[in-house]
């Protein structure tokens, strides 16, 4: 019988993967945004959207790595980025709230 267990590390390294893409896309919009030619109600309701986005992959790929310390999981590269990453990502999300 094989061993089918969630890895958690694997997840949350797919989900900073995910936030890290959310804000590249976040700075993108905001780097290209021209308050002439765009709509405004259009440009914010796409960075609310997006926003959310990286927040919710942000909350659950924290939540899966701590689970994965937790249950003692082998550590490789991909809880390392994890613990380095995610804190540099929290504070970069949560800069946007403040400016």
């Amino acid at each position: 019988m094989e061993n089918t267990s969630f890895k958690f590390k694997k997840w949350s390294f797919r989900f900073l993967i995910y936030t890290i893409i959310t804000q590249v896309g976040l700075s993108y919009l905001i780097a290209i945004y021209n308050s002439i030619s765009y709509d405004q109600n259009v440009f914010s309701r796409n960075l609310q959207i997006l926003s959310a986005v990286n927040i919710i992959t942000l909350i659950i790929g924290i939540s899966f790595l701590i689970i994965s310390l937790i249950n003692k999981e082998d550590k490789n590269y991909q809880i390392y980025a994890g613990i380095v990453i995610y804190p540099i990502l929290a504070v970069y999300t949560l800069l946007s709230f403040i400016g």
